[in-house]
Order: structure tokens, then C-alpha cells, then sequence
């Protein structure tokens, strides 16, 4: 029948398999083989140049993901840049960069920060990047509506007053 491999390294399915086996046979021997194995990776997302997945094998340090995602944007918010990781016992962890004083420290605080496989890399928006966008979609969007609406009628009574 089928045997599930989820979850099982190489080693720990030859055992398994082994042992189930030896219950048939004398002493079996057994050969696992990994057809497709999944390669590890890291994701970067939020204000960076491209959010993108990264091989792992690619990118062992935050700056160096970083840097294969295009860079930081000038929107970003360095302060608060966090890995998201699972840990043994199955919870999310954050893990934020500090952010030394000066750019070569804040970089390479990025560089001694090592990663693993399936890490997510999330760098926020800044603050005052919040606060323009929210001012762009709640202040100048929909007064640039009225404008169009009401323009038409402003001109029209402006060239009345003028007759």
C-alpha cells in the first residue's frame, strides 16, 4: 500500500520503512530516492524593487535577499524590516533588523542576519508613506471628482456674471 513521506527526512522513511518491512521480510533493505524534492526557498515582500521568491541557496543573509529583490524602496521603512519564521514548536516568530545608526551599520545588521529555508522577509512602509498615500487616496482623489463635477457649473455661472 501507500506510505506517507510527508513530514519524514531521507534517513527517517529508509528507517521507518525498514521496520515495516521486517515484520515480511528478513532482513529487508531499502532504498528512498527523492524524484522532485522541493527546493528551499526564501520570500521578500512589501516596499522592495520586485516582491519575489529566492532559492535559498541564493540568499543565506537578509541583504542578500534584499538586494536579488531589487534593492529597498525609498518608501520602505528600515526601521522596522522583520524576518517571519516557524519554529520547532509550530509558531510564527518575528524577528526585526535593528537599525544601527548610519547606512553602512543598518547594512550590515541586514548582513549578519542569516536566514532558512521558507523565511519571510518583510519590509514595511514608512510612516510618512502611509500618511502621503492616505492623504492621495482620502483628500486629493475625491476632491479632484468634484472638481470635474462642479468645474462645468463654476464656469458656466462665471460667464454669466461676466454678461
Amino acid at each position: 500500500d501507500d506510505v506517507k513521506a510527508a513530514g519524514y527526512t531521507v534517513s527517517e522513511l529508509d528507517q521507518r520503512m525498514t521496520e515495516q518491512l521486517s515484520g515480511r521480510l528478513v532482513n529487508p533493505e531499502v532504498t528512498i530516492a527523492v524524484i522532485n524534492p522541493r527546493e528551499p526557498m526564501v520570500y521578500v515582500f512589501g516596499e522592495v524593487g520586485v516582491a519575489t521568491a529566492i532559492p535559498f541557496r541564493q540568499a543565506r543573509t537578509v541583504a542578500q535577499a534584499i538586494a536579488m529583490a531589487s534593492g529597498i524602496n525609498v518608501k520602505a521603512n528600515r526601521s522596522h524590516i522583520a524576518i517571519i519564521r516557524l519554529d520547532e514548536e509550530g509558531h510564527l516568530r518575528a524577528y526585526v533588523a535593528q537599525d544601527l545608526s548610519g547606512q553602512p551599520g543598518f547594512y550590515m545588521a541586514l548582513q549578519n542576519m542569516y536566514l532558512q529555508p521558507d523565511d519571510l522577509i518583510i519590509v514595511p512602509e514608512s510612516v510618512r508613506s502611509q500618511f502621503v498615500r492616505f492623504v492621495q487616496d482620502f483628500v486629493n482623489t475625491p476632491l479632484s471628482g468634484i472638481n470635474q463635477v462642479l468645474g462645468p457649473y463654476f464656469q458656466f455661472r462665471l460667464i454669466s456674471a461676466i454678461d
